[in-house]
Parts: C-alpha cells; structure tokens; sequence
C-alpha cells in the first residue's frame, strides 16, 4: 500500500548557498544557525501616513543609529518624540527587530528623494562580537523578509545607484537629497563591510524562497555550490523552477481581498496584519516530504 508521510526531518535535497565574498561575521552566523526573533510593533498612532510614488515600496535603505551609547528602546523612544524631523520603519540591535512605523507608507529616512521610494531600517550599535553578529542577522534577515513580502527581489545599488538594496551611502551618491555616508563606518568598526551584509541579505533571501538550504539543514550535494543564474553582485535574483521540494506559495492569488457591500460598491480592501505576516515571512517556506511503499 503507498503511504505518503510529511516527516519532520532536516535533510534537504536544495544545495547550500555558495557565500561570494569571505566573511568571518557571517560564518559565525551561519554555524550558529542564529534565527530572527518575531517582529515587534511599537508604532505611534500620530504618524503621518503618505503613499510611495508607486504606491508601495520599491525597496530597502540600510542606515546605523550613529549612536554608540544608545539602546534600541532609547532610539525607539527618541524618534516618537522627534518625529517631526525624522523617523523610520524599524529598529533592529541583537535581540529584538521592533517596527516602528507601517511600511505600506513612506517614513522621512533619508531625503525626499528615497522617502518617496523606499523601506527605512536603522542598525542599533552594539559592543562585543557575538552581538554584533546577531543584530546583523536580524538586519538581513529584515531586509530579506521586507523584499519578498513586496514582491521585490535582491539587487545591489551601491555601485550603480539601480537596484532594491540601498545604504544611505548610496543614496547621497545616486539620489541626493542627503550627505549621510551610513552605515560603512559602523560596519568598518567591526570589521565588516556591506559587501558582506549584501551577501548576507542575498542568502537569506534565497533561504525564505526555498532556493537555497536552511542553515540548520543538511545538504543532499555537499559541494556548496547553489545554482542561480546571477551572482549577488552584478544583478537581480533570477528565481529558478522548483526543484522537488514543495513551497507554499507566497502570494494571495484566487484569494479575495475585496469585500462587496449591497450595493456592489467595493469596500475597503483586507490587509493582513502586518507583524504576522512578516513573522511567517522570515521562515523558510519549504515542506519536505517521503514517500514510503
């Protein structure tokens, strides 16, 4: 009699990602198997709530605090109360990702000319390596978990001022607007580099997609080597055929979004809340499978 059993197992017939530049921070992350902590909302109900350009993002700024002193509870507190000046979605440090304004709508990050385009997250500083290498995983694992949820794939605009990846570096450089040079000298502090979060972000990205294997898994082909058709660095992600592994599927497609009214008017359209959306986001979307006789 064929039997089809779902197992809880951690062998994965995908390949490992195959890291494109050299980085001690990330190997640390990547044997420590470190996960991104459920999403926190602490967003204030005065914010202003103005539309992007195209009406939803079109990608991710990456910004540091600035500040070695401060928490992420004191950056979070600090921004309420100085909104008027300036404010972003999220805050992330070693242990906690909070949102701090709704990313369907433009915060004022980095200049007119990014607010109207992109997702603002600012990096908390921290003072040891193990800290350091968490909150850097909770960074990528932010940016990677905002551009798929917006349908968005990773493409890195630091050296051509095109793409979906962004530094408030490169957004003085390609958009003006701004002069802010972060986060490159906190990265540089710690020895990292934003070569190496991109990399980072890029995995990650292709972890939630079920195109690469979880860290926690064991690879069928230990060669490491992942196929995509781009690198990270040259161009965006090309998203390849499945390959054996089942995913859910990540869109709403033949789902209705739209209620009716009697009169056949449409009413306001349904959004999921936005904190447990993004927390099932993070996860790898993968479903294994045996098939026993």
């Amino acid at each position: 009699m064929l039997q089809l059993k779902k197992e809880a197992t951690t062998k994965s017939t995908l390949q490992r990602y195959t890291p494109q530049v050299n980085s001690s921070i990330n190997n640390y992350i990547r044997k420590n198997n470190f996960t991104a902590p459920n999403y926190e909302q602490d967003i204030a109900s005065y914010l202003p709530q103005y539309n992007y350009r195209y009406g939803k993002p079109e990608g991710i700024v990456m910004h540091d605090t600035a500040n070695d002193n401060s928490t992420i509870t004191g950056e979070v507190n600090y921004m309420k109360n100085n909104y008027n000046s300036a404010f972003v979605h999220a805050y992330v440090d070693g242990n906690r990702i909070i949102e701090t304004a709704n990313t369907d709508y433009l915060a004022w990050g980095a200049g007119a000319p990014a607010n109207e385009r992109f997702i603002h997250v600012e990096l908390v500083h921290t003072h040891d390596y193990d800290s350091f290498a968490r909150s850097i995983n909770n960074y990528a694992d932010y940016a990677a978990t905002n551009l798929r949820y917006y349908g968005l794939k990773p493409d890195s605009a630091e050296y051509d001022g095109a793409g979906t990846v962004w530094t408030h570096k490169a957004v003085s450089t390609y958009l003006g607007g701004t002069d802010h040079s972060d986060p490159h000298g906190y990265l540089a502090a710690h020895n990292y580099s934003y070569d190496e979060l991109y990399d980072l972000i890029y995995e990650k990205y292709l972890i939630q997609t079920g195109q690469a294997a979880d860290w926690g898994t064991t690879s069928s082909n230990n060669s490491g080597s992942t196929n995509t058709d781009d690198t990270p660095k040259t161009g965006q992600l090309s998203v390849k055929t499945n390959s054996g592994v089942g995913r859910i599927n990540s869109k709403n497609n033949g789902v209705y979004t739209t209620v009716y009214d009697k009169n056949g008017k449409a009413t306001k359209p349904y959004k999921p809340n936005l904190k447990s959306y993004k927390n099932s986001y993070s996860r790898p979307r993968k479903i294994l499978f045996s098939i026993r006789l």
